[in-house]
């Protein structure tokens, strides 16, 4: 063999080992992109003029194209078909309730209107707005995608039996037997693996357990991945 088939060889190597580790930190940004946005994606509207203002206020929700308000179904069937085109098996649960509309606030000399897309997906929201465009004053207004910050997890048993909860770091099983403080532990060791750090997390654990043989148990996880939980009683509050 040559030097210069050598040296040909050498060089495609190096090629290929360069395309692996580029493609290496593709496939990581993708997973940290899709982490920051594991509970849904928020789009943000902002407007220069407040879209609604007095004598006449009015929600500016209500503007917003029919499917947003009234047949949000019609979404989650389009998301759900994109989905499955590219070869995404998980869907969206439309009884989930996983488009939700918020209110307005002020930035500066600026307003901001969102809409918030539960577990969904930059992507997912990208196909929306394609389907269903934002029309009339919406039209022209710049939008931005932003990770929602907040995500809320519960699970119940009819008999008071164990439960298994989905969290982000995977499927976890509670028991009414167990201490809290063990359940604590369990769910911050399941969302510490995911994230790689700690994060903060509301825990709620009720046993109900009546005369007439009622028997319950719930299991509810709010994780917070911004300082809202500072806030408004511990419910997530808007961007500012």
């Amino acid at each position: 063999m040559s030097i210069f088939s050598i040296r040909g060889i050498s060089v495609l190597l190096a090629a290929l080992l360069l395309g692996l580790v580029i493609s290496g930190r593709a496939l990581a940004q993708d997973e940290a992109a899709d982490r920051s946005f594991i509970f849904g994606t928020r789009l943000v509207l902002t407007s220069s003029t407040q879209l609604s203002q007095p004598p006449n206020y009015n929600w500016w929700g209500d503007k917003l194209p029919m499917e947003y308000n009234y047949a949000v179904g019609t979404i989650v069937k389009t998301v759900n078909e994109a989905r499955s085109a590219r070869g995404d098996e998980r869907m969206i649960q439309y009884r989930d309730y996983p488009v939700s509309i918020g209110g307005d606030v002020q930035n500066g000399d600026k307003w901001e209107y969102w809409i918030d897309f539960m577990k969904m997906s930059p992507a997912d929201v990208q196909v929306v707005m394609e389907a269903f465009p934002l029309t009339g004053e919406f039209s022209d207004l710049p939008t931005e995608l932003r990770p929602v910050s907040s995500g809320y997890f519960w699970k119940n048993s009819q008999d008071g039996s164990a439960v298994s909860i989905d969290l982000p770091g995977g499927t976890l099983e509670v028991s009414p037997s167990m201490a809290f403080e063990d359940a604590w532990q369990a769910v911050n060791g399941n969302l510490k693996d995911y994230f790689g750090m700690d994060v903060k997390f509301d825990l709620y654990l009720s046993h109900s357990r009546t005369a007439g043989g009622y028997n319950s148990f719930d299991v509810s996880v709010t994780v917070y991945m911004d300082d809202s939980w500072q806030n408004n009683g511990g419910y997530p509050v808007e961007y500012d």
